[in-house]
């Protein structure tokens, strides 16, 4: 049987209209019947269904991520890679400044922990410590590695506005260093290349950096030389770098009873060192390795001058600055000389009828048994001796020519010095 869409009136077979209200058959009526008022209720549950998978499947994912951003999270992969020394990984995870670390920083904090503590305890501690913090629902927490705070584990805003951000920050350290010359500091720290100007024995502060213990590659400039090296940092034991170049550095010790140290001089590759004194610890370099670098020293003893043996320097090892060169004299042959002097003016008094005469052969022995010291030949040009009615006398001039003064020499070896202006400046034997 069937009925009209519109009214509900029964239709019988072959009718082409309702006889009650006209609709023709097979049109939908326009107003609701019990039938489809159930079919238009199906829909509306499905949609409530869906919503709620939806806000069950969101809520869900919102754990879930939550859950990967925790701090326990975070902690439990920086335990793992510190214990399994993975360098790589820990940089995913560490942060100085809000910045991530390099892998040159990260493994300068691994390598200070591994230095002053136990990777294992600290790795324990990072996991426990972050695990109480989050638990008593703190803002911050701090790991301490040997005295020092290494790293500050923190709350920090949110991640998509959503999620709590959490921080694991190493700390930084004011880095300085105390060279010994002038010098221009080259070196590469994070794939940069950084320069410093250096001043002999003044701090200069290189830059903040996580704590930490660093060997960087570098160069020094000094002078028109240059040298390869590191710059050395070890926070575990001072803030202050320590830069290591190849570099001879040396100093220099006289090893000799026989030394005049009036008359003592030194020699580097054949130069004369002016202010080298062998009473005052004096460092001299840097010279390049392959650089050859020769010293001696020489001395006069009674009008003779007596070398030392000679040195070349070698480099220092690993753990030297700088090396000690030990020069030596032949002090028997210094002695013989001085013997043999000894024999000479012994039989030149017995030949001699008075020990005090003055000749034109011993009138310089006068001035400079007077002097205490042979005449200074590199600063004075002196001029030949003269006899005068009373003895002997002589002048000297600088190197340009003007005189500087002169000497007096009585018969009986009674010297007088006299000044650029004649006047006395004093007198003795």
């Amino acid at each position: 049987m069937k009925y009209c869409h519109n009214c509900g009136k029964s239709i019988k077979a072959g009718q082409k209209v309702c006889t009650q209200c006209g609709t023709p058959v097979g049109q939908h009526r326009t107003t609701n019947s019990k039938d489809n008022h159930k079919k238009s209720k199906l829909p509306f549950y499905i949609s409530i269904i869906v919503i709620i998978v939806l806000v069950l499947a969101l809520f869900a994912a919102f754990k879930i991520i939550e859950a990967q951003l925790s701090p326990t999270k975070q902690a439990n992969a920086i335990s793992n890679d510190i214990k399994n020394h993975k360098i790589n990984n820990l940089t995913k995870n560490l942060t100085s400044d809000g910045k991530a670390l390099s892998k040159d920083e990260t493994k300068a904090v691994y390598d200070y922990i591994n230095e002053t503590d136990s990777p294992e305890r600290v790795a324990d501690e990072i996991k426990h410590d972050t695990k109480e913090m989050k638990d008593n629902k703190a803002s911050a927490t701090s790991i301490t590695v040997g005295d020092t705070e290494l790293i500050t584990i923190s709350q920090i805003g949110k991640k998509w506005g959503l999620f709590k951000n959490y921080e694991f920050n190493v700390n930084k350290t004011s880095v300085t260093v105390v060279p010994e010359q002038d010098s221009t500091l080259s070196y590469k720290l994070n794939g940069e290349t950084k320069k410093a100007k250096l001043s002999q024995n003044k701090t200069k502060t290189l830059g903040d950096f996580p704590i930490g213990i660093y060997d960087l590659k570098a160069s020094q400039q000094v002078n028109n030389k240059k040298f390869d090296g590191a710059i050395h940092i070890d926070m575990s034991n001072s803030d202050e770098a320590d830069l290591q170049f190849k570099q001879k550095r040396f100093t220099v010790s006289i090893d000799s009873i026989s030394a005049d140290s009036e008359t003592l001089k030194l020699y580097i590759n054949g130069e004369e060192q002016h202010n080298f004194d062998e009473y005052e610890s004096q460092t001299f370099g840097p010279y390049s390795p392959d650089e050859k670098v020769e010293v001696y020293a020489t001395t006069e003893v009674e009008g003779k001058q007596f070398k030392s043996n000679v040195k070349n320097v070698s480099s220092p090892a690993n753990d030297e600055d700088e090396i000690n060169v030990s020069l030596t004299f032949d002090d028997d042959a210094i002695t013989d000389y001085e013997d043999k002097k000894d024999s000479e003016s012994d039989d030149s008094d017995d030949s001699s009828n008075s020990e005090d005469e003055v000749t034109r052969d011993n009138v310089i022995d006068k001035v400079e048994s007077y002097e205490g010291h042979s005449l200074d030949t590199d600063t004075y040009t002196y001029k030949e001796p003269e006899e005068t009615k009373d003895g002997w006398g002589f002048s000297f001039t600088d190197k340009d020519g003007e005189l500087a003064g002169s000497y007096t020499i009585d018969d009986d070896g009674y010297v007088t010095e006299y000044d650029e202006d004649g006047e006395e400046v004093d007198s003795g034997y």
